[in-house]
């Protein structure tokens, strides 16, 4: 019943994801939409209730989900000025799923894991503030930081690919998501022109059915799926107290 479960939510993952990417992308030309963006988080929500429902026992990877939930909220709905705490959550789920992966590690492991994160993450300050100077923001640190996390996150998984398969292959996803709303923000801020650079307007807008579709959800959504999954698979031995 379990797994008929599971089949039953990747078919409706499917179909929706359908419907809001493309089928309801090309009625309204315009990914922007209400109706797209709502339909759009509807997913995140769904993805974090399917693995509570399917889950035996809870886990970091439950909390990490949660986290994403309030995360997305601020980004898709409330924005500017919150952009900040947006990202901020989105560091936070980071580090959670950075506390999953060393679960089972040695000591020393987690103490070199730990080290290289916090030297890195001064380096990042460092550097940001070289590059920056007065114009450094708690925004440019943050989203600095974040991405350290995220990409490192993602060598981890693979390294220990064997117990996290499924994070390795959806944080891959999700740093090419990143990686779009990393391009499309510095075309809104003028600073690159997308139009002049066919190279990095190829990465976020593919051509489906003769329409340019944005790539960031694209790539977001499997990733969220695919961390559901990982949260239902999860060892037993990462669990939190009920």
């Amino acid at each position: 019943k379990r797994q008929i479960g599971i089949l039953i939510f990747l078919g409706i993952e499917f179909v929706l994801f359908i419907l809001n990417n493309w089928i309801f992308g090309l009625i309204v030309k315009d990914y922007r939409q209400e109706h797209v963006i709502y339909g759009r988080y509807f997913f995140i929500l769904f993805n974090f209730a399917f693995s509570l429902i399917f889950s035996r026992k809870k886990n970091l990877i439950h909390l990490g989900l949660f986290f994403t939930c309030i995360a997305d909220l601020f980004l898709t709905f409330l924005k500017t000025p919150k952009l900040e705490l947006g990202v901020t959550f989105f560091l936070v789920v980071q580090l959670i799923y950075f506390s999953s992966i060393l679960i089972g590690q040695s000591k020393t492991e987690i103490l070199v894991n730990i080290s290289i994160r916090i030297v890195l993450s001064i380096v990042i300050g460092i550097t940001a503030r070289l590059i920056f100077k007065e114009n450094t923001s708690y925004l440019i640190l943050i989203t600095g930081i974040y991405a350290l996390n995220i990409v490192l996150n993602a060598v981890n998984a693979f390294i220990k690919f064997k117990s996290n398969k499924v994070l390795a292959i959806a944080l891959i996803f999700f740093i090419y998501c990143d990686l779009c709303v990393g391009i499309n923000a510095m075309n809104s801020l003028g600073m690159i022109i997308l139009d002049d650079l066919k190279v990095l307007d190829n990465i976020v807008n593919w051509n489906f059915f003769g329409e340019a579709q944005d790539v960031t959800w694209i790539m977001y959504i499997p990733s969220q799926t695919l961390i559901a999954l990982f949260s239902i698979s999860k060892n037993n031995n990462s669990n939190c107290k009920q």
